[in-house]
C-alpha cells in the first residue's frame, strides 16, 4: 500500500504542477506540500513502529500488522503460531561487558531469528531482551522445527565474541470462529506463550516448550 499510494501521489503532484506552475506558481507549491506531508508521515509511521536498535517491529507495530492476519486466520481456520523468545542471562552480559556489548547481542539475536523465518512471518522486539514471532498459515505441528532451527542458529552464532542461548515458549493454534473479541484471544495466546517461556527458563534455559491449542 505504501508503494502503491506513493506512486499515485507522485503522479498526482506532477500533473498538478503541470497544470498550475505557469499560471500560478504559488498554487503549484501545494502539490509539493502534499508530497512532503506524505513523506514525513511515512517516516513518522516507520519510526513509531520500528525498534531503532534491532530494526524489528516494536510491540505496537507488531500488533498493528498481525491483527488483519489474525482475522484472516480466524475466518479460514488457518493454523498459526506465536513464539516468545528471551535471551538467557542477558543482565550478566550488560553488567560484565557493558551495554554496547549488550546492544550487539540484541542486534545479533534479532538477525539470527529473522534468518530462520519465512518472508511471511512477523517478528518484533517484545521488550528488553524478549522477542515475539507470529507465523501465519503454518503446517500442522511445524512449530517444533521452527523452534529447533532458531535455537540451533543462535547456539552456533557468536556476538561480539560471546556465545549466548535463548529460551522460548511457543503456541500453535487454530482460532475458532467464536464471538470472542480478537484482542481478548490474542491476550490469552500471549499469556500461554509467556507461561511456557518461563517454564523453559525455570527448568534449565537454552530450551523451548510449546503446546497446541484451539482458541
Amino acid at each position: 500500500p505504501y508503494d502503491h499510494y506513493d506512486k499515485h501521489l507522485a503522479h498526482f503532484t506532477d500533473k498538478y504542477k503541470e497544470l498550475f506552475e505557469e499560471e500560478n506558481p504559488e498554487i503549484s507549491l501545494l502539490g509539493e506540500v502534499i508530497q512532503k506531508l506524505w513523506n514525513d508521515n511515512v517516516k513518522l509511521s516507520i519510526n513509531s513502529n520500528t525498534d531503532e536498535l534491532t530494526g524489528l517491529l516494536t510491540r505496537r507495530g507488531f500488533s498493528n500488522i498481525i491483527l488483519p492476519l489474525i482475522n484472516l486466520a480466524k475466518r479460514k481456520l488457518l493454523p498459526v503460531a506465536f513464539i516468545i523468545a528471551d535471551i538467557d542471562h542477558f543482565k550478566k552480559i550488560n553488567d560484565q561487558f557493558g551495554h554496547p556489548t549488550g546492544d550487539i547481542v540484541l542486534k545479533g539475536i534479532a538477525a539470527s531469528i529473522k534468518s530462520c523465518l519465512r518472508d511471511a512471518d512477523i517478528v518484533g522486539r517484545y521488550g528488553g531482551e524478549e522477542f515475539i514471532i507470529f507465523c501465519p498459515d503454518i503446517e500442522a505441528n511445524s512449530i517444533t522445527s521452527i523452534l529447533r532451527k532458531i535455537r540451533e542458529t543462535v547456539n552456533e552464532a557468536s556476538f561480539a565474541g560471546h556465545n549466548v542461548t535463548i529460551s522460548m515458549g511457543g503456541v500453535e493454534c487454530i482460532l475458532s470462529s467464536t464471538g470472542k473479541e480478537i484482542k481478548t484471544t490474542l491476550s490469552e495466546i500471549y499469556k500461554e506463550a509467556d507461561m511456557l517461556l518461563y517454564e523453559a527458563k525455570n527448568t534449565g534455559r537454552d530450551k523451548y516448550i510449546h503446546k497446541r491449542l484451539l482458541m
